[in-house]
């Protein structure tokens, strides 16, 4: 194929890390180019997939680059609540692709039983804008088939619920008796369990996000955080540990990949949801994707 038409190099302008509602249209602008010369390919065809939580979904579409190079390509993304990961390859060099992540704004829990729990672990990527009101769940959190729980460290170790604190308003028999919890917040994570149908846990409408640093207290033991940001984090370059609680600036903090080994366990783990289940070790490089 002639280079000057090939159009084998991708460049993502924008759509990258959308968040979106389940039913509502991602757009994406891509350039495409020559990556011999870098000069712009018009009449390119860039082929569109769409994968939902891990499943390939809908057909392929294709989308042709215009006089400038550029393609924007719109797709109604409506597999239901989660992560879609949408793929670009030119039609010329295929395994040059492109990856575009979109979230929807809520997070689905699937449905469990009492014999195979499956529990799944969210943190909003926004500070909710008014306590368990900022997060909605069909409603009120912690009402019908829906129970939630959260890791405290400093909470006083019970045989029943080890140091898991309840959301407020949870029913008996599982309320916890080491305590409960009222506000939702940004950069913390929790345990989401529905004992019924499917249901999704996300962001009401009304709520407050931030590119700013964002400061999250840990203390002594293992603690449940999250990605409070809409777009990714890389665990070792973007997260640093500060023994100073007033620096809210973080202008002391040292990155994960600097802090000595012998002082503090950096490690990160989370929750597998696939079959088998358990927690996963995640590499010095491990990406945190913000989960509604």
């Amino acid at each position: 194929t002639d280079a000057a038409t090939r159009g084998d190099s991708l460049i993502i302008v924008s759509g990258n890390h959308q968040i979106i509602a389940n039913g509502e249209t991602a757009t994406f602008v891509i350039d495409v180019k020559d990556s011999g010369t870098g000069e712009p390919i018009s009449n390119a065809r860039i082929d569109f997939t769409v994968e939902y939580e891990g499943t390939a979904v809908g057909t392929t579409e294709t989308a042709v680059s215009d006089a400038s190079g550029r393609v924007s390509k719109s797709l109604v993304l409506n597999s239901g609540d989660g992560f879609y990961l949408v793929t670009a390859a030119p039609v010329a060099a295929p395994n040059n692709k492109a990856l575009l992540a979109v979230y929807t704004n809520r997070r689905k829990i699937p449905a469990s039983t009492d014999s195979s729990k499956k529990w799944t672990m969210f943190s909003p990527f926004a500070k909710p804008a008014a306590g368990v009101n900022g997060i909605s769940v069909n409603g009120m959190a912690g009402s019908g088939s829906l129970i939630v729980y959260r890791w405290n460290p400093q909470a006083a170790e019970d045989a029943k619920f080890q140091r898991y604190e309840s959301v407020s308003g949870q029913a008996s028999p599982n309320n916890s008796t080491v305590g409960t919890f009222s506000d939702f917040q940004a950069g913390r994570s929790y345990f989401a369990l529905s004992k019924g149908a499917d249901v999704a846990v996300g962001l009401s409408t009304v709520y407050t996000s931030s590119d700013s640093p964002h400061q999250i207290l840990v203390y002594p033991g293992w603690n449940m955080i999250g990605n409070p940001f809409q777009h990714f984090i890389d665990w070792s370059l973007d997260v640093g540990l500060d023994t100073d609680p007033l620096d809210t600036q973080l202008t002391k903090a040292v990155r994960m990949s600097g802090l000595d080994a012998n002082s503090y366990h950096t490690k990160i783990y989370w929750r597998k949801e696939s079959a088998g289940g358990g927690y996963v070790f995640g590499t010095s490089n491990t990406i945190f994707a913000g989960m509604p």
